[in-house]
């Protein structure tokens, strides 16, 4: 999607680019219907206040576009934040 990712320390901040010329990859879950609405309540609350959870358009390695929750930051980045120029953050998966 287009953006910019952030290196905050502990772990990525994405603020969203209405340009294309910086993209940020991700990855895209899929969540049963009966039990999503209860899955993302615990989300939002892991992802506390920095962050807003959005419905953004992603584009997908085969070129098709999906609506997906997305979190952002509510604010602009502080000034100890790198950016991270590949859009890719390579952390540790499965933290929340």
């Amino acid at each position: 999607m287009p953006g910019v990712l952030y290196d905050l320390g502990r772990y990525p901040g994405l603020v969203r680019a209405v340009t294309r010329r910086r993209r940020v990859f991700g990855e895209l879950y899929e969540l049963p219907d009966d039990d999503a609405s209860r899955v993302l309540q615990r989300l939002d609350k892991y992802e506390g206040r920095e962050f807003a959870r959005r419905r953004l358009l992603v584009t997908l390695r085969d070129g098709h576009r999906r609506a997906a929750w997305t979190y952002v930051l509510r604010a602009r980045p502080p000034k100890s934040a790198r950016l991270i120029d590949s859009g890719r953050h390579v952390g540790k998966r499965g933290a929340a």
